[in-house]
């Protein structure tokens, strides 16, 4: 049985300023606000996209699995979190490819939380 591939996302140059902008809105917001405001938003934003605290949780423990080094935890901390953002902007790079409504970014607590 032949499977059917999905298609390849696109990412134009304006595709990729958007999600960029998305992200540095998104991470201002973040730095703006007190250490709890920015832990909530940041699991909200995660959750938004479908990562809930346990899949939030799997997805920084496969990043601390990469990393170059081990034996460090301020170091293996600081990476992980670096490679969360990452993985953030890449969410939302992927969702201005998607073509989201601009004011849709997931920057707010969902409903259900």
């Amino acid at each position: 049985m032949a499977t059917l591939a999905a298609p390849m996302l696109q990412i134009d140059d304006q595709t990729l300023r958007e999600g960029l902008e998305r992200a540095a809105d998104l991470f201002k917001l973040q730095r703006l606000s007190s250490y709890d405001d920015a832990e909530e938003l940041a699991a909200s934003v995660y959750a938004n996209f479908g990562l809930d605290e346990s899949r939030r949780t799997a997805l920084i423990e496969s990043l601390i699995e990469m990393l170059p080094i081990s034996g460090d935890p301020v170091a293996e901390g600081l990476m992980a979190s670096s490679m969360s953002a990452g993985v953030l902007i890449g969410l939302l790079v992927a969702s201005a490819a998607m073509g989201s409504d601009p004011d849709a970014i997931p920057d707010f607590v969902p409903a259900d939380l």
